[in-house]
């Protein structure tokens, strides 16, 4: 169980990673190549190691790439 600490710190994080789960929304949970896509979690993964700064470009880079895989590039 997480304790009161925790809880405060991810509600830190919220904005950030609400802001990269909208802009990742449109991917799919299976990417073109066949594999998971497991971009939700790398952000809860950066918002965990404090590299809340990190998400957004992050979230970016992986919703231009999905979208780049799916057009056929």
């Amino acid at each position: 169980m997480a304790d009161s600490s925790d809880e405060d710190e991810m509600s830190d994080t919220t904005p950030a990673l609400d802001e990269a789960f909208e802009r990742m929304a449109a991917a799919s949970f299976e990417l073109p190549n066949g594999f998971v896509n497991h971009g939700a979690m790398a952000c809860e993964a950066l918002a965990m190691l404090d590299c809340i700064g990190d998400i957004d470009s992050w979230a970016r880079r992986f919703a231009s790439a999905d979208r780049l895989l799916r057009a056929g590039h």
